[in-house]
């Protein structure tokens, strides 16, 4: 659990710092990515698109329009931006929170967002 709240603190730090859609693999960095994304929680009710424009848009990430938004198994969102950007939405304490794909990806080494 530790090291899950150690994750969790540093994708929120990454994501209130930093402003692909792709198939889940079935890979140990999709497992650490799906416990994490099981404890913040599905993502706002509502459209997906309306919901990822909403959330991103709050969190002053750069998307200029989103192109495809789709609601996730789990419930959070996986959304992609007209600039190639690619987030998963989803909530923490009932607040919307757009992760960017990128930063895992890039910082902490985790495919498949």
């Amino acid at each position: 659990m530790q090291k899950i709240t150690s994750w969790l603190l540093s994708i929120l730090i990454l994501t209130v710092a930093t402003s692909t859609t792709a198939a889940f693999a079935q890979s140990a960095d999709d497992a650490q990515l799906q416990a994490v994304l099981k404890a913040l929680g599905a993502a706002p009710l509502g459209d997906p698109t309306d919901i990822a424009v909403e959330v991103i848009t709050k969190a002053k990430h750069s998307c200029p329009k989103v192109v495809n938004a789709l609601r996730n198994p789990d419930g959070t969102i996986s959304a992609v931006c007209s600039n190639n950007e690619n987030y998963r939405i989803f909530s923490l304490n009932n607040t919307g929170i757009a992760m960017s794909c990128g930063v895992l990806r890039e910082m902490l080494g985790i495919e498949g967002c």
